[in-house]
């Protein structure tokens, strides 16, 4: 049956799996779960049949005929040639230019692509002009070619504006490709800052990839990424050829983490003087060398010198890091891509369909993590005492420091710590709360406009009406917040007009119109109340076999009180004893179960296998073949009798086997002599000493 052809359903089945990203080997141990899983029982009859169950040269055959005639070869020249075939084709598909490549003067090849939803929101979402993380990566396809990733943040995450493949990581190269994606970007890049490019670039220490957006956009700031600065700093201190005391390292780490995280100009030129003063840090000099270098670029870390750029609480590159993790495990699903091509093939298609799902689903609000980053609190902030100075303008005070800050909608900026570089905060949520405004720092849950926005950059039509994202419930509209005395900004008038026109709402009068809505809540209605009398008369029922069973223990007591007053104090006392739920739980389910006496080699037996550990044992083969003789205390002496030293071939000491302890290494054997007449007499004295004996 191994020699048999593979059946046609098989190959197809192969191919479909194939195509959703699978390798030749994970496809065949998917096969073989399936089989295993249909035939129960009869597996080991099928796996023997190779028309169901293919070998693994015949996957491997079948995945790179595959994925030759779909993606071409997989190195050489004509991958370039197959690159541009794809490109071209997925260019007239969109009647767009959305990717374009180039060969540089030293032969290395880049690729641009900018897909139709990364324009949307190079259109639509204004934060691209003002902030952009890139980061790059690399073994995600069989010849390491590097991708970078260009995204702004939003309150659905971060969003993809562009991406570069490269087959070099130089300078020159990077500079090519971040001019190949300019001639793709739609007239209104980046907030129709266009050329120019988004005011804020947050990167990674990579010099020949900060030197290049230098290069190209000369105008913008690069930041660094706090997290990969003091994961350096770690790294740095950890390294044994700068001399750093392994109990020192943390200290050092902290007292630099604090001049990151200093709140003013001050207090970080304060910090930085301290290292002079500190009889920890004097002890390294390296140390001291280090810092300095690095104070000197304080302009591109210092969170306190950020005041004045729109990064909006945005201090490290999480956004990108997390965009990687999305290409490697949703994208790709942690497999190399074939080749080249096929890479590009998944970017264009997979990876824009995750973003349209994504931007989906905060349309409909149905976001998988529903927690919002601010869950604003009735003691955070006093709603009542918010006022409103202008249409843009509100003065909140603060009910901790008796503070008062000023929050700008517009702008979306409070003068809080948290939100003066434009990040989201409790005062912020606070006022959109309390006058029912739209924020992009926060989920559009009761915007339809801003749900609306999502969705038309997920798809790039207008085919859905605005109604369709508002709320069908008139009350949750127009209802206050929780908090009482909270100011309302709409004037009788406009509070009956708004309650006309939701009650006008066709949607609203289609939805109530449903009779299925109704007979559905009809019989909602009677399975819970059918329920509820079921429980009812369970539990009556319960409390009469327990009053039954206390009656028949009474009566025993009473009739036969020699025999039964001993093992019901004994049962009345453990039950006095159980101080919890869960004790007495585990005792009514396992009373009577247990019948009899245990006796004690039983008792044993039970124990040794109820006994638990954290670690997973071994086989005692396995701590054979082992070096160095490790694990645990039972594998020690078990497996094949010791052999005792100077004995004969086929003789066994049992007696050694006798002397090992629990838990005692055996000692090492010593080697036997090369004089053949010396091991010829040290037989004869031992055979006659066992003689003797």
């Amino acid at each position: 049956m191994r020699k048999r052809d593979v059946s046609k359903q098989t190959v197809e089945k192969l191919k479909s799996l194939f195509q959703s990203g699978h390798s030749p080997s994970s496809a065949l141990d998917t096969i073989k779960y399936d089989l295993q899983e249909e035939q129960g029982d009869n597996y080991v009859f099928a796996a023997a049949d190779r028309a169901i169950c293919p070998d693994l040269h015949f996957c491997f055959n079948l995945y790179y005929d595959i994925f030759k005639k779909t993606y071409g070869a997989s190195s050489g020249e004509m991958v370039l040639i197959d690159m541009e075939k794809v490109i071209e084709q997925y260019n007239d598909e969109q009647q767009d230019m959305c990717a374009t490549m180039k060969m540089t003067e030293d032969g290395q090849t880049i690729v641009a692509l900018c897909t139709p939803l990364m324009k949307r929101v190079h259109r639509m979402v204004k934060h691209s002009a003002e902030m952009v993380f890139i980061d790059s990566s690399g073994n995600c396809d069989r010849h390491n070619t590097r991708i970078f990733v260009l995204l702004t943040h939003s309150t659905a995450g971060g969003l993809p504006l562009g991406i570069i493949m490269t087959t070099s990581e130089s300078q020159g190269t990077i500079v090519a490709g971040l001019d190949l994606l300019k001639t793709i970007l739609p007239d209104e890049g980046f907030a129709e800052r266009c050329s120019l490019g988004p005011r804020v670039f947050i990167t990674d220490d990579c010099l020949s990839l900060r030197q290049a957006l230098s290069s190209v956009y000369p105008e913008a700031s690069l930041l660094l990424c706090v997290f990969h600065l003091l994961q350096a700093l770690w790294r740095w201190l950890w390294d044994s050829h700068n001399g750093i005391s392994k109990k020192d390292r943390p200290y050092l780490l902290q007292a630099f983490k604090k001049m990151v995280y200093a709140d003013t100009p001050d207090q970080l030129t304060e910090c930085y003087d301290g290292f002079s003063q500190d009889a920890i840090a004097q002890q390294y000099p390296k140390f001291i060398d280090h810092i300095c270098k690095i104070y000197e670029r304080r302009q591109v870390w210092a969170i306190c010198l950020r005041e004045d750029l729109p990064v909006r609480g945005n201090h490290t590159n999480n956004f990108v890091e997390s965009a990687m993790r999305i290409v490697k495990e949703k994208v790709l699903q942690r497999l190399k891509a074939y080749n080249v091509t096929q890479l590009l093939h998944f970017l264009m298609t997979r990876m824009e369909d995750y973003y349209v799902r994504r931007l989906t689903d905060v349309a409909n609000n149905r976001m998988t993590s529903s927690r919002p980053r601010f869950n604003l609190k009735s003691s955070d902030v006093d709603c009542g005492q918010i006022t409103k100075d202008d249409e843009t303008h509100y003065t909140v005070p603060s009910t901790a420091g008796g503070n008062i800050y000023h929050v700008n909608m517009e702008l979306s900026t409070c003068t809080c710590p948290m939100g003066n570089t434009g990040g989201p905060c409790k005062h912020q949520q606070a006022v959109m709360t309390t006058y029912r405004l739209q924020s992009n720092n926060f989920l559009p849950r009761h915007s339809p406009q801003l749900r609306k926005t999502y969705y038309i950059i997920a798809t790039g039509r207008e085919n859905v009406t605005e109604s369709w994202f508002g709320s069908l419930d008139i009350e949750e509209d127009m209802s206050l917040p929780a908090h009482d005395n909270a100011p309302v900004d709409l004037s009788d008038e406009d509070q009956d007009a708004a309650v006309q026109h939701a009650v006008q709402d066709p949607q609203v009068l289609r939805v109530k119109s449903l009779s299925l809505q109704r007979n559905l809540q009809n019989r909602f209605d009677r399975e819970r109340n059918g329920s509820r009398t079921s429980k009812k008369k369970e539990s009556e029922e319960m409390a009469n076999r327990i009053k039954n069973m206390s009656e028949i223990l009474q009566t025993k007591v009473m009739t036969d009180p020699e025999t039964f007053t001993g093992p019901l104090n004994s049962f009345l006392s453990q039950f006095e004893k159980m101080k919890t739920d869960s004790t007495l739980i585990s005792s009514l389910c396992t009373f009577g179960k247990y019948n009899g006496a245990v006796s004690c080699s039983a008792q044993r037996i039970r124990n040794k296998y109820l006994l638990t550990s954290k670690k997973i044992g071994v086989q005692p083969t396995a701590v054979a073949r082992r070096k160095a003789a490790l694990g645990g205390r039972r594998a020690l002496i078990t497996g094949r009798p010791v052999k005792g030293a100077n004995i004969p071939e086929h003789s066994y000491a049992k007696s050694r086997r006798r002397e090992l302890k629990r838990g005692e290494l055996p000692k090492r054997q010593k080697r036997a002599p090369h004089s053949l007449s010396q091991c010829v007499s040290d037989n004869v004295t031992i055979g006659r000493t066992h003689s003797v004996k």
